[in-house]
């Protein structure tokens, strides 16, 4: 389906292939057919240092694949709680800094529990 290296090893869970692919800068943003990109996959393998990996240097989470999923959505759907305390924490780091992430999920969320 058009995936590259690094969602293979995302996917996957290897880390340190990821990582070396990563220190060879290889695109985490680059998308495959269904709209995943790394950080996708990533999250749906459930590995948290990956996603901490992955995370940096991004601009936004708010990346959706083909079927509309963030990786937060993703984590949500999958039940990966450890990756979901990661995102929903980085995504309230960063727009309290007025960084690049922003809360659009965690405003779903709110609302949806209330």
């Amino acid at each position: 389906d058009g995936e590259t290296p690094l969602q293979w090893a995302s996917l996957s869970g290897n880390a340190i292939v990821a990582h070396a692919l990563l220190l060879r800068d290889a695109d985490p943003t680059l998308a495959d057919r269904k709209g995943n990109r790394a950080l996708h996959a990533a999250v749906d393998s459930g590995n948290v240092s990956l996603v901490r990996a992955l995370v940096r240097g991004l601009q936004s989470l708010e990346m959706r694949n083909a079927a509309g999923q963030t990786p937060l959505a993703l984590a949500r759907a999958r039940g990966h709680q450890e990756v979901i305390a990661l995102l929903e924490s980085l995504a309230r780091e960063y727009a309290s800094s007025g960084g690049g992430f922003h809360t659009i999920d965690i405003d779903e969320q709110r609302k949806r529990q209330q």
